[in-house]
């Protein structure tokens, strides 16, 4: 990756453009940018989809005989309860390689200050919750 690759890359992520930025980003910056996020939204994720449905030519507005068209709330009612079964419910698992925690820990004993260093020498998995 370039230079110039990679700041379009962070300018793209920065401004909230769907791009994955796990890969090729360090942890700061992508703690910077998780940081702006608002969350997933029920109601976004209908929108979406209506104009998903729109551009189909599906309609999804009142029915030709005046009645409520029930696909809009029948979606935002299946994403809402899927959104709250993530948060709810859903986990998430890291897997990580040998040397990718590294730490130091300092000290003192009657011979003076004690300084250790390291890094992790076996994978490791680490679990968390979604929200």
């Amino acid at each position: 990756m370039n230079f110039s690759e990679l700041k379009t890359a962070i300018k793209n992520t920065i401004s909230g453009d769907k791009f994955k930025s796990a890969q090729i980003l360090p942890t700061a910056l992508l703690l910077c940018v998780s940081l702006r996020r608002p969350g997933m939204s029920a109601m976004e994720a209908t929108s979406d989809f209506t104009e998903y449905l729109a551009s189909l030519g599906i309609p999804t507005g009142k029915n030709t005989d005046g009645s409520d068209n029930l696909i809009i709330a029948a979606a935002y009612g299946m994403f809402k309860a899927g959104m709250k079964q993530q948060k709810m419910n859903g986990l998430v698992t890291i897997a990580g390689a040998p040397g990718a925690i590294s730490f130091t820990g300092t000290g003192a004993n009657a011979g003076g200050p004690v300084v250790v260093k390291g890094i992790n020498d076996m994978p490791f998995t680490l679990r968390g919750t979604m929200q």
